[in-house]
Formats: C-alpha cells, structure tokens, sequence
C-alpha cells in the first residue's frame, strides 16, 4: 500500500517535484528529512488529519533490528504519518463496528423513557456524529490520494495472505502455491522436487563440512532450505531480496575460507551479474549457486521465467554450468561442485519433479541414442521431451542421435562435433533465450573446426519475455514439447531431401 500521510501529500508532491528537477537547497539531508516528517506526521489520537509539526525528537526512535543473521544493527526510523491502508482500515472499523455499537447505544438509553436529561443518549448522538464526520473525511482523503494527477513519493509496502487469516499467519507456507482447502488452509502433500533435493543435499554436505554455508534472498522455502536452516542455523544468511548483497557476501565468505552456497532464482540471479564479473569471477573464488526456477516456470508469471541464465552466465569469466537433469544428477553434481570443483559453479536446475529420464551421468557430454540422420542436443530437464521426440522420429523412419549435455560452460565441443560429423544436422532444444544460446555455441564451435554441415536449427524461447502460463501450454507454444520437436526434425531432414543433400 503506499505509504503517506494523506493530508500532506501536497508537502511530498512538492518535495518529489524539487528532487526531480534538480533543485537544491541550503539545509542539509537530515534537515530535509526532519522537515518532511515533521510536515507528514500528524496527530493520530486526534482522528484529525492536521497535526501540529512535531520536532526531531519526537519523530525519531532508536531501535535495535534483527535483519536475517544481522544482530545489533541500529537503525533511525523517522516516523510520516499513517498509510493509506491504515485509513481504509479505520474507515471499515467505521462503518461495519462502531456504528452498530453507538446505534445500540442509542437503542438502550431510548429504551429508559425520557431524552431530556437523559446523558447516555447525549453522549451516544455525539459519538454517532463523530464517527459520521470521521467517516466523511476519510473517504474524501482516500478519493484525493487516488485522484491525485501529479508525481507522488512513494513508499509501497505488501502483507502477503492479505484477508485470510491463515496465510497472514505463514505468507511463505502460501507462497506460490497450487489448489489448497480454502476453509482450513490444508496444503495438497508435497510432491519431491528438484529444490527440496538440493536443500536436502546440501544439509548433508554441511554435515560433513562446517565450512559449508548456505545463503538466500528472501525465499528460504522457495529454494528448499527448510531442512538446512533446521540442521544447521547458524550457518544460514538470508539478505532478504538483496540477491547482489548475496553475492557480494558468498564472495567474501569464499575469500575467507568458507565454502558458501548462494540458492536463488534464475530470474533474481540477473541482479547480481555484476558482483558476479567484480566480486566473484575477477577473484576465481569458490562460489556455488544454486540456481533454482531455472527455464519455464510457469504460472508464477513472466517476472519467474529463468529463461536468461544460460545467456548471462556462460559470459561470466571461469563459471562453470552443470545441468541436472534429474535427482540423481543434481545430487552429485552438488556434491561435486562443493567438494571438488574451484572457482565459481552454477548449478542450474527447474522447478518441480523430475521426468522419465532418472539415470546419472555427470560426463560432461553424454550421447544417450545413437543415431545417423540428425543429432538432437539439449541438457537439462529438457531431455524428458527430446527422448519421447527421438522415439516419434524413430517411427517415421528418422535415426536421431541424442546427445544431452551435463556441463554446458565450459562447453566441450569435441564430443557434440563428433556426432554432428556423423550425422550433419543438428537440432538444438533449449528452454532459453536465442541470444548466446549453446546451440549458437556449438554453430560457432563447428564453423571454427570447418565442419560442413547440411541443415541446423535451434530451437528455444526467442528473444520476447515469456508470458505467464502453465508449463505444458507455453513449452507447446513455443514448439518445445515432444511433438513440435520432432515436427521440427522432419523438416530439417525433409529440407535436407529437398536441397538433393540425400538422407
């Protein structure tokens, strides 16, 4: 809700407006800041919205925080007034409480016989007109700060679970979830899922290393942190939604001997690329992450797609990228990237459970089906479709050669090369963006080798931002499922024909 005192938004419009056009005055920050909370706050126990100006000292409290890990951090809170939230609540309060209660009153000293000298009934008639005028300024307040047409300073502030009781209580149980009893709150049973499993993993590798420390942003159920923060509390730093202070932090506790964890969402990772290059990368420091949400999410919306990471991070100096694409794999490669690897190591997996694809090879290019008309490519959980599209090829008459990638930077090209040599066609499927993409990786690798070939194609997401929807519907939207890509892999050899390369 936005933060202000209604009354005075006249006072911050002017202050916006100032700021905006580079105005400055004589008066230092704190000056500023002073004048402004003393134009803003106003008296509450009045009910009036004009308030006398208060001094510094009435508007300041000391107050010792808690934030995350973060003990003994002393903040200066310069109280502006109420929000608007506040005003709609009392407004409410107004209209569905305290009028029935003064009515009853009314009710009652009417019920004694004579008004005339009657107190009650005086002092109930005079609470009833206080609340009606309170009732009229609040709405006229509430529809000017809606209607203002001018630039507002804003302070906007949530409550998850906002009108239902349980899920104001836990907001994070509630948090991205699917169908649930709407009159008890009771949750469908979890399902396994790739973020339980490397929290899971990950508390294991702590207890049997006290130097391995987890951090997140603000989602420590989200990225399946629970057992960890159970086990080992104290080794568990949520920054909040700070994902570039994460890295900033996961850098310094690398530099000093630790061997932290970063567990964040593809999507919120994009925040931190900077601290990635500066902080991380420019110092080879041993830095995990666990990129979570990783491709299509789906239904959280277009701000959750991981559909960038691969772009972004296969630019970032010495990281290297493991692709899970099961439980079994992401195990190890956790495991592998705490234990044995240096430098920093991203450890991209999706959301939700893993497909029919079950098996563990942590070869950095593995070929599952060999093939001689085309060479399917992909890593990741992307292999649950690529499979079903090998066996819909395989009953048109079509040999594809699947080769699934477990580590895609730094990307070893010789393997992928050598099926391509064979095969002369390549079809990448990737759940990313078009732009530095592996399939362009491996287009460049093979113009680089002079490796003729007779038909490519890359598919992925493009290069829009990717809507809200459900995973299945936006994988067929943007020909990612099993029969869009063997769709697409009969056309390239169909082109191939046409173009009289033969088969």
């Amino acid at each position: 809700m936005i933060k202000r005192k209604l009354i005075t938004a006249g006072f911050v419009i002017a202050m916006a407006a100032m700021v905006m056009s580079g105005c400055k005055s004589g008066g230092t920050d704190k000056e500023t800041t002073a004048a402004a909370a003393g134009e803003t706050a106003g008296s509450q126990e009045s009910g009036t919205a004009s308030g006398e100006t208060k001094s510094e000292e009435e508007l300041t409290d000391e107050a010792s925080l808690e934030l995350g890990n973060y003990k003994g951090l002393t903040l200066t809170a310069v109280k502006a007034g109420v929000t608007d939230e506040d005003l709609e609540a009392e407004l409410e309060n107004l209209k569905t409480v305290r009028r029935k209660d003064v009515a009853e009153k009314i009710k009652e000293a009417r019920g004694q016989g004579d008004l005339s000298e009657n107190a009650e009934y005086d002092a109930a008639k005079e609470e009833q007109a206080e609340i009606e005028a309170r009732i009229v300024q609040l709405e006229k307040m509430l529809r000017w700060a809606r209607d203002l047409r001018q630039p507002v300073l804003l302070h906007v502030v949530t409550q998850k679970g906002r009108g239902i009781s349980y899920t104001e209580q836990a907001p994070e149980k509630y948090h991205g979830v699917s169908s649930f009893d709407p009159v008890t709150g009771a949750l469908p049973a979890p399902k396994p899922d790739f973020s339980h499993v490397f929290g899971q993993t990950l508390s294991q590798l702590a207890d049997e290393d006290p130097t391995v420390v987890a951090i997140t942003a603000a989602m420590l159920t989200g990225t399946g942190l629970e057992t960890f923060a159970k086990a080992h509390p104290e080794r568990l730093y949520d920054v909040g939604i700070a994902e570039g202070h994460a890295i900033t932090m996961a850098s310094g506790m690398a530099k000093q001997g630790l061997r932290p964890v970063a567990a964040i969402y593809s999507s919120f990772l994009q925040r931190a690329y900077d601290m990635l290059i500066h902080d991380t990368s420019l110092q080879r420091l041993h830095l995990v992450l666990g990129v979570d949400r990783a491709g299509i999410v789906g239904n959280d919306g277009d701000t959750h797609n991981g559909c960038f990471d691969i772009s972004y991070l296969s630019s970032v100096p010495y990281m290297r990228i493991l692709c899970p694409a099961s439980f079994a794999e992401l195990r190890a490669m956790l495991r592998r990237a705490v234990t044995e690897l240096e430098g920093p190591v991203a450890v991209r997996y999706p959301r939700g459970g893993e497909g029919a694809y079950q098996a563990c090879s942590l070869e950095p290019v593995t070929v599952l089906h060999e093939g001689s008309d085309l060479t399917l490519l992909t890593y990741g959980i992307v292999i649950n479709d690529v499979l079903q599209a090998a066996q819909l090829l395989a009953q048109q008459g079509i040999s594809a050669e699947v080769v699934k990638l477990a580590q895609v930077a730094p990307l070893e090209a010789a393997p992928v090369l050598a099926s391509l040599q064979k095969t002369g066609r390549l079809l990448a499927v990737e759940d990313v963006c078009a732009a530095n993409c592996i399939g362009e990786q491996v287009l460049s690798a093979a113009e680089q080798a002079g490796l003729p070939m007779k038909e490519a194609r890359l598919l992925n997401l493009g290069s829009g931002i990717i809507p809200h929807g459900a995973p299945d519907v936006l994988k067929t939207a943007y020909g990612l499922d099993a029969q869009a890509i063997a769709a697409a892999a009969q056309a390239l050899c169909a082109n191939d024909r046409e173009k009289g390369n033969g088969a």
